[in-house]
């Protein structure tokens, strides 16, 4: 297995080819055959492996290729740059949504990402105590007691941008994307507070609510002014 595994990666002679294969074995993973809801098979074991099925063949490897990748402890040199990276989105977002995410097939995930992109949000999974490193150094409050696998989408433009694509997704993926936390004019919000921001009406949305009534009042105005007319024409009448 272990020669195997090294001809294998010695083959792959560009990084395209590895996110190919990672992104490969991300979708094996997410199929039904390879995946288990039931005790693991013998042999499979436990950590990063456990609820998997063994498989064989290419599904096989590169399942397991993509789990070890994934549980990989990072360097020290890249949780620095991860830091900076999130301190540096922190300085420039106008809002910050954190959620957590559990069982976002890899379709459902760039279609979250895409509707982030089209809305000049920044959107991208983070270490839960990376994320409370950069806040410190932000010096902003920092968000304690996070569970799960969480994300972060940092509005850049529009303030409400990310909690309401959040909020709108969130919809139709009740289990799988929930909102958590953020920031918002600087001040660390909880879950209920992100929630509500997402269900505010966007910009458009408020505008065409103010036409409407602005509408409806000059309607108002003008006929009272019509009854107010014919009113004066009566009095003048009879006088």
């Amino acid at each position: 297995m272990a020669h195997c595994c090294a001809s294998v990666i010695g083959s792959l002679r560009t990084r395209q080819k590895i996110k190919r294969l990672l992104v490969y074995g991300y979708q094996a993973i997410e199929r039904s055959d390879v995946k288990s809801e039931s005790r693991p098979e013998k042999g499979v074991g436990s950590g990063p492996y456990n609820g998997y099925k063994t498989c064989r063949g290419v599904h096989g490897f590169l399942a397991v290729f993509f789990l070890t990748y994934n549980h990989m402890p990072i360097t020290r040199t890249k949780k620095e740059e991860v830091v900076a990276k999130v301190k540096d989105v922190l300085g420039r977002a106008k809002s910050l949504l954190i959620v957590r995410f559990h069982g976002l097939g890899v379709s459902k995930t760039n279609a979250l990402r895409k509707k982030f992109r089209a809305e000049d949000t920044e959107y991208f999974v983070v270490k839960k105590s990376l994320l409370e490193k950069a806040c410190e150094q932000a010096g902003l409050d920092v968000p304690r007691g996070l569970e799960g696998e969480v994300a972060i989408a940092a509005s850049m433009s529009d303030e409400l941008a990310a909690f309401k694509i959040a909020a709108e997704f969130a919809k139709k993926e009740k289990e799988a994307l929930k909102l958590i936390g953020g920031f918002f004019e600087g001040k660390l919000l909880d879950a209920e507070t992100a929630v509500r921001l997402g269900s505010i009406p966007g910009r458009e949305a408020l505008l065409a609510q103010l036409m409407s009534v602005i509408q409806g009042n000059t309607r108002k105005f003008v006929v009272l002014l019509d009854q107010i007319g014919q009113s004066r024409r009566a009095i003048e009448n009879k006088i």
